[in-house]
């Protein structure tokens, strides 16, 4: 279940968070993030990111921290952290910090969360 409800999130983030752009590529997600203090689109495919079409990056990190309140129900805490590369690029002075927050509401319940990616130049 819990894995469920990450995946839930990331497919919130991916789709409530979206911003249209005409001319956007298709092949590539448009998200909008707030990085390093600044709101920024990304488009992203996988783990790698353009941010604002130019400068191409890749994901070192990615984490998500949130909960659930199903409908009736006790808040349950969701959370998933995914690290690549062993984590040997977290520290690169070039990585750029990137966070979204994401609130859905349906039938079945409350999901809201905040999702934080450091990435790397690639």
């Amino acid at each position: 279940m819990r894995k469920m409800l990450v995946a839930a999130g990331v497919c919130v983030a991916t789709m409530g968070v979206v911003a249209s752009r005409a001319d956007a590529d298709p092949t590539h997600t448009a998200e909008v993030f707030v990085c390093d203090g600044e709101e920024t689109t990304i488009f992203t495919a996988g783990r790698n990111g353009w941010v604002d079409g130019v400068i191409k990056y890749q994901a070192v990190s990615f984490s998500l921290e949130g909960t659930f309140t199903p409908t009736n129900g006790d808040p349950e805490p969701v959370s998933e952290t995914k690290v690549w590369g062993g984590g040997k690029d977290l520290g690169n002075p070039d990585a750029i910090t990137c966070t979204a927050e994401v609130s859905e509401q349906t039938v079945d319940g409350v999901f809201e969360a905040v999702i934080e990616v450091i990435a790397v130049p690639a």
